[in-house]
């Protein structure tokens, strides 16, 4: 329940992000309908989890110029061939009675702090500030990748995440290790000491290889969809 969020109009909205880093960059597409990235892989399997199996509606791919508006306050001015892909997807509920609509922001594209990755850093930021759940799956960087302060330098921004409850999984190697504590101190603020106690990290502990992420970052999803049904 403390995941739903609830707009001026009264309307409860659920809103997610997955957002899958390359394993190679350099791989030349960022469509991963036909990139031979490996985790294209999986942007494809959760793409058709969700519209075959979960009945979500997707909406569409976000054009270049819709990327580029959504990153007019960036300096980095990233070319259009490095803005990545994304799409979202709906689902419709009733809940206690009331709509609901369960949206998820799916993302594919580079994701290290030393690759051109400004898309993702501001979905990320919008995720965190703005999203009741966020999964990342990529790489750890060892790290470095989802470090706040060094995301904040490279981009001149600030990261505020919500003082409402949230979920993040942290789909990564070793991401125990890295992504952490940092998090939760984030959601303390001075006028709310206890803002860690609105925030649920999960984790990996080992390293993760990138065919199963698939199944482990649906996990949250298929749990809230299995809850609201």
């Amino acid at each position: 329940r403390r995941l739903i969020r609830t707009d001026a109009q009264n309307n409860e909205t659920i809103r997610a992000s997955l957002l899958l880093g390359m394993d190679d960059p350099d791989e030349n597409t960022r469509n991963p309908m036909n990139s031979k990235d490996i985790n294209a892989t999986s942007f494809r399997q959760i793409h058709t989890a969700l519209t075959q199996e979960l009945n979500f509606k997707a909406g569409p791919v976000w054009s270049k110029s819709t990327i580029l508006s959504y990153l007019k306050e960036s300096s980095q001015k990233p070319e259009k061939k490095d803005l990545g892909y994304i799409q979202e997807f709906t689902k419709e509920y009733v809940h206690n009675g009331k709509k609901l609509n369960f949206v998820i922001r799916l993302f594919f594209g580079p994701t290290g702090i030393n690759e051109k990755s400004t898309t993702f850093h501001y979905l990320f930021k919008d995720a965190l500030e703005n999203h009741s759940v966020m999964n990342y799956d990529g790489h750890s960087g060892l790290g470095g990748h989802l470090d706040l302060s060094s995301l904040e330098y490279q981009e001149s921004f600030t990261i505020n995440p919500s003082n409402q409850y949230q979920i993040y999984y942290f789909n990564s190697c070793s991401s125990y290790t890295y992504y952490n504590s940092m998090y939760f101190a984030r959601k303390i603020t001075e006028k709310d000491p206890l803002g860690s106690k609105n925030l649920d990290i999960f984790n990996n502990g080992l390293a993760t290889m990138f065919n199963v992420m698939t199944q482990t970052s649906l996990t949250v999803v298929q749990a809230i969809d299995s809850w609201l049904t």
